[in-house]
C-alpha cells in the first residue's frame, strides 16, 4: 500500500520563540537510534544499537541512525507538534539559557496531563517559565500539572565497577500513553511514594514496579522503554478487530528480565529487539535514551544531527541480521 505524502505545521522552539516549520508526513513514524561510527564501537555498543533498529525495521517503521549522537532522546524534546532542540540551547555564553540540560529528555517524563521534572533543572525551568513565553507554550503549565521529582538518590554500579548518581529520572521511571501505566523502580518509588500517591490518586495512574539485580544492585533499567507515538496500526490486528482498530499503545523495550511480558499483561504491544541490551546500559543508558522519533527528517538537519537512512541497503542489512 502507498502511503500519501500530507503537509503537517510543526513548531520548533528557539530562544527568541517558536518557529513554525511545514514538514512532510505519511503517517509511517521516523525512528531514530543512536549509532555512532566504528571509532566509537565500545561506547555505542553497535550490536544491540543495531537491533534496536532491526526490530523496529522488521515492525515495518523508517529506521535512522544518527552519527554524531549516541542518546537521541536528549538531543530533542517534542511534545503537541512542538520540538525543543538541545542544539539550540548549547551555547550558554550570553543566552538565555545557563544549560542545555534543561532540554535533555532524560530529565522529563510526560503524561497526558502531568510532567515529572527532574529537580536537577527544577530552578532553571521554573525561571524559563516565569520570564519566558514559549516555554510556557511548549510545557504548558495551566494544562498539565509540573511535578518536580528527586532522581532516585542511590550510587548506582555497573558491572565494571563504575559509579553514578542520575540527575536523570527516566533510567528509573517510565510511562505508558494509553494506558496511565506509571513503571518505577522500587527504590525510587520508596523515595518519592507521596508523589506517586498523588499521581494515582488525582490523575487515575497505575503503578507497576521494577527491581533491582545484582550485581551491586546494579540494574539494566527492565523499566526503561520507548513508547512510539502516531504509529502505522499493524494491518493483521487492525482487520481482526475493527472496533478497536489496534489502539494498544505500542513501545519497545528491553527482554531483559522479561520485564516486558509484565507490559502484555497490561495490554501494551511490545516490539523485543533480539539480544538484551546490557552493554548500552553499563553506559548508564537504555533504549530510550538511544531511540527518539521524528516528523520529518529534514527537522534532524535542523537540528545539527547527521543521520543515515538504516539499513542504507540491502547487503548492510544482510550482514547485521
Amino acid at each position: 500500500m502507498q502511503l500519501t505524502m500530507a503537509k503537517k505545521t510543526v513548531g520548533i522552539l528557539t530562544q527568541k520563540g517558536i518557529k513554525e516549520v511545514e514538514v512532510e508526513v505519511d503517517g509511517k513514524p521516523k525512528m531514530v537510534v543512536g549509532l555512532a561510527h566504528k571509532i566509537k564501537v565500545n561506547f555505542n555498543c553497535r550490536k544491540e544499537r543495531i537491533a534496536i533498529l532491526k526490530a523496529l525495521k522488521l515492525r515495518g517503521f523508517e529506521t535512522y541512525a544518527l552519527t554524531n549522537c549516541p542518546w537521541p532522546n536528549d538531543a530533542y524534546l517534542y511534545l503537541d507538534g512542538l520540538y525543543a532542540p538541545q542544539e539550540e540551547f548549547a551555547d550558554s555564553n550570553g543566552s538565555l539559557i545557563p544549560q542545555d540540560q534543561v532540554f535533555a529528555g532524560g530529565n522529563y517524563v510526560f503524561g497526558e496531563d502531568f510532567i515529572l521534572v527532574s529537580t536537577a533543572v527544577k530552578e532553571d525551568l521554573e525561571k524559563l517559565l516565569k520570564d519566558h513565553k514559549q516555554y510556557r507554550t511548549f510545557f504548558k503549565p495551566e494544562k498539565r500539572r509540573i511535578m518536580y521529582v528527586d532522581p532516585y538518590n542511590a550510587t548506582i554500579y555497573n558491572e565494571r565497577g563504575d559509579a553514578n548518581n542520575l540527575n536523570h529520572i527516566d533510567l528509573t521511571i517510565g510511562y505508558v500513553h494509553g494506558r496511565k501505566l506509571l513503571c518505577i523502580n522500587s527504590n525510587h518509588y520508596a523515595q518519592v511514594e507521596s508523589q506517586i500517591r498523588t499521581l494515582q490518586r488525582e490523575h487515575g495512574v497505575e503503578v507497576l514496579l521494577t527491581f533491582d539485580e545484582v550485581p551491586n544492585g546494579f540494574h539494566y533499567y527492565p523499566n526503561n522503554f520507548y513508547v512510539v507515538r502516531d504509529y502505522l496500526p499493524d494491518k493483521e490486528n487492525k482487520c481482526k478487530n475493527k472496533k478497536t482498530k489496534n489502539e494498544s499503545p505500542l513501545v519497545i523495550a528491553n527482554k531483559y528480565n522479561q520485564f516486558y511480558r509484565r507490559l502484555t499483561e497490561h495490554g501494551v504491544q511490545v516490539i523485543v529487539p533480539n539480544l538484551t541490551i546490557i552493554k548500552t546500559a553499563i553506559g548508564f543508558g537504555s533504549i530510550k535514551c538511544a531511540t527518539n522519533q521524528v516528523d520529518d527528517v529534514k527537522l534532524l538537519d535542523m537540528f545539527g544531527l547527521k543521520y543515515e537512512q538504516w539499513p542504507n541497503h540491502e547487503k548492510m542489512f544482510k550482514k547485521h541480521n
